[in-house]
């Protein structure tokens, strides 16, 4: 029956498993599809426009070209040595004949070039020239425009007249003037040359059939002068992007704009999309792209759907191995035994429980050592020695009949023993006031039982009476200043005075002090004091100073490595100890 339970619970658990595997594949499905939506879509849109922008640039360049030609078509009008004679010529003899062959100088010379309608030089006392061509009534009122004037008066030396229609027979050109200033002798001439700008307006409008819903021409007076298709409804679009660089483009809430300068006229074209033309040029590509990820994606959970199958059902079973582990059961291993990940993943499982039975083992056996040194601290508290000698005193006050002072000596004796046995298993500190009593009260019976001055001096702020340090740290080294410090060892007097100082560093360190003005540490002393891990046997071996050792072996079990206590000699003996707030080891 037990089998046939868990065949029927692992059965619904690889169905459970199934589902939530379809779900994954569906939630992976529409993910995947959003996020292809969201980076093919940016990705095909910046293509779409960075090719638009290209292509915005080529009509530039094409116009550029265009204007560069006519430029250098007046370049070598004027470098014609013949016709420069014939002028000079003419105004030496200003007669009908002279102004006939200029004429017909500039008819042959311009004969040849397709796209020049006409040639006129305007010269020094209302004198004008012409080419065989007839001007048509819209080129003879480019002559009235303002850069034109411009020109002629020498403001700029070329001027370029916008683009402007003409219809001669039923035909219908585009035409530009273009206006240059040049000098012979002293004389000053005007030339102008009309250009047929037909050929450069039907590349204009072609390209932008094929890229823009329209585009438009602007002067550098940011005055449109051609226009062609559908250019938005953005306002000042032109003196907007005439500020950016060539090549930039604006997204606008109707669609794109996108602006080229050209150089030699300083023009600028600025050409628009909307957003439906930009959606159409890439849609097919997109929605063929997204429905073949779509297709893939469907495939390979399908494919996928046995191989996941296979590699969740050892993990679930792995799964509720560890979970019986949190519950607290460290018997309980894996029994899975595949030569795959999952295989590796249960035998590094095995050697972790082992590892963890292991290091508990090991802490169960460091806290039985740490509650016997606790023990060990807590009987090393009372000094039998130091009671032998309080008793000695009671008795001989007893003698004496000193009623008061066997009370005092007593009742001291009393505090000090209440305070060693005052501790819990694991508490090793105690606050500051408390210690600076123990202290009090062993001064007491010290001064009752050799009756000297010997001062005992406490600077310590009262916000500090209720702070924690370890226990018995004060007493032992007090005691070794009253008798390895200020006893005359000739007389067997106590004369000075121990001064403890106890403060606090920021939130971080207690600083206590503990300062005699006796006779101060023996040099060599000294040394083995502040190397303890050289000489805490040969200091044991010579019975003194075992205070001082023992206070560092608490410290060190206490606080680690993180307490130091350093002595020296100034003025005396001086014990410093540097305390963290925290303590680390403790209980």
């Amino acid at each position: 029956m037990k089998r046939i339970f868990q065949k029927r619970n692992s059965s619904r658990i690889i169905h459970k498993l199934s589902r939530r595997i379809f779900l994954i594949g569906v939630c992976g499905l529409i993910l995947s599809t959003t996020l292809y939506y969201q980076f093919s879509w940016k990705s095909l849109r910046d293509s779409t426009i960075k090719s638009t922008a290209s292509t915005n640039a080529e009509i530039a360049n094409q116009i550029n070209t265009s204007i560069e030609n006519l430029t250098d078509t007046s370049q070598y009008l004027l470098t014609s040595t013949e016709l420069m004679n014939k002028l000079f010529t003419y105004y030496q003899d200003p007669s009908n004949s002279n102004a006939s062959d200029i004429n017909l100088l500039l008819h042959s010379l311009i004969v040849s070039m397709g796209n020049i309608r006409a040639v006129c030089i305007d010269g020094p006392s209302d004198t004008y020239f012409y080419s065989l061509n007839t001007l048509a009534e819209e080129e003879q009122q480019q002559f009235e425009t303002e850069v034109y004037q411009q020109v002629r008066d020498n403001i700029h030396k070329v001027g370029y007249s916008s683009i402007y229609t003409t219809t001669t027979d039923a035909t219908t050109y585009y035409l530009m003037a273009y206006f240059y200033n040049f000098d012979i002798g002293s004389r000053n001439f005007t030339m102008t040359i009309f250009y047929n700008a037909t050929s450069m307006v039907k590349t204009v409008e072609n390209l932008t059939a094929t890229s823009f819903d329209g585009c438009m021409l602007n002067n550098y007076l940011q005055t449109t002068f051609y226009q062609t298709g559908e250019t938005g409804t953005g306002e000042n679009i032109s003196q907007e992007n005439f500020t950016y660089s060539s090549g930039d483009y604006l997204n606008g809430s109707d669609g794109y704009y996108f602006y080229s300068s050209i150089d030699t006229p300083t023009w600028n074209i600025v050409s628009y999309m909307s957003y439906r033309t930009l959606f159409l040029s890439f849609y097919k590509q997109f929605a063929i792209s997204l429905f073949l990820s779509v297709l893939m994606i469907v495939f390979l959970i399908i494919a996928l759907n046995p191989a996941i199958r296979q590699i969740i059902q050892p993990i679930h079973e792995l799964n509720q191995t560890m979970q019986q582990v949190v519950q607290g059961d460290l018997s309980c291993y894996s029994s899975i035994q595949t030569n795959d990940e999952i295989g590796d993943l249960s035998r590094v499982y095995n050697q972790m429980i082992d590892s963890l039975n292991r290091h508990i083992e090991t802490i169960l056996e460091y806290e039985t050592k740490e509650q016997r040194m606790i023990y060990n601290l807590l009987i090393a508290q009372i000094d039998t020695h130091f009671i032998y000698n309080t008793m000695s005193i009671i008795n001989s006050f007893a003698r004496q009949g000193k009623t008061q002072e066997i009370i005092s000596a007593n009742s001291a004796l009393i505090k000090i023993m209440q305070n060693c046995l005052r501790v819990k298993t694991i508490d090793v500190t105690d606050t500051i006031e408390q210690e600076m009593d123990v202290v009090n009260q062993y001064w007491i019976i010290e001064n009752m039982r050799y009756d000297n001055e010997v001062q005992l001096i406490w600077e310590v702020p009262e916000h500090l009476y209720k702070d924690n340090i370890p226990k018995n740290l004060i007493q032992p080294i007090v005691e070794n200043s009253l008798f390895h410090g200020l006893v005359d060892e000739e007389t067997g007097i106590l004369i000075g005075e121990i001064r403890i100082t106890i403060a606090k560093e920021g939130d971080s360190y207690y600083c206590i002090r503990i300062a005699d003005n006796g006779c101060g540490f023996d040099q060599n002393i000294l040394e083995l004091l502040n190397n303890p891990n050289d000489s805490e046997e040969m200091l044991n071996e010579r019975g003194k100073h075992i205070g001082i050792i023992n206070i560092r072996q608490r410290l060190n079990y206490i606080y680690k490595n993180h307490a130091s206590m350093t002595l020296f000699n100034e003025n005396g003996a001086v014990v410093e100890m540097r305390l963290p707030v925290s303590i680390n080891g403790a209980g």
